[in-house]
């Protein structure tokens, strides 16, 4: 079985004594005028790998390499910086719309000119089931007009469920 070496192992040699073979294992370094391999796994039948099973620097599988004090310090401060940024964004975001002046007013006339350029917007299905109607009164829930002076067509108005699609259908 294969043991993964943490990166800044270079070189190994579990004495016989310990367990293991007591031969040097050494990262292979294809290229010498670069830096050796990131990723260094090791196989050795004679023993080195379960003893280095147990060492805090080797690991079982690629995905459970521990990272090197400095590839921690490097991780934590991306990890900062990322949130940071992920912040200002939202807050100048949010700034942007606050000048947009009345957001429901602007949403309203940008489906109004996304509905011109593409059609009147589909309803979104409901997420929980679309009900059939049930209803034993032999009414039709279609002839049902609740939208008095909605200039929509009822298939797209919304549908009650709070959810409404602004994509446009697909034609043809």
């Amino acid at each position: 079985m294969t043991v993964y070496g943490r990166s800044d192992v270079v070189s190994i040699a579990v004495s016989t004594a310990h367990g293991g073979c007591g031969e040097p294992h050494t990262r292979p370094d294809p290229d010498p005028h670069r830096a050796p391999m990131a990723l260094w796994s090791l196989s050795c039948a004679r023993g080195c790998e379960d003893v280095l099973r147990q060492d805090p620097r080797w690991a079982g599988e690629v995905s459970s390499v521990p990272e090197t004090p400095d590839e921690t310090r490097v991780r934590e401060d991306q990890e900062k910086r990322g949130i940071r940024e992920q912040s200002d964004a939202t807050a100048e975001a949010l700034q942007r719309l606050g000048q947009l002046g009345d957001l429901p007013g602007v949403l309203a006339a940008f489906m109004e000119y996304l509905a011109a350029q593409t059609g009147p917007a589909a309803p979104v299905p409901d997420p929980r089931g679309a009900a059939e109607d049930t209803r034993d009164d032999g009414s039709d829930a279609e002839a049902e007009d609740t939208g008095a002076g909605d200039p929509r067509p009822a298939s797209a108005r919304p549908t009650g469920h709070g959810l409404t699609s602004f994509l446009p259908r697909r034609r043809g």
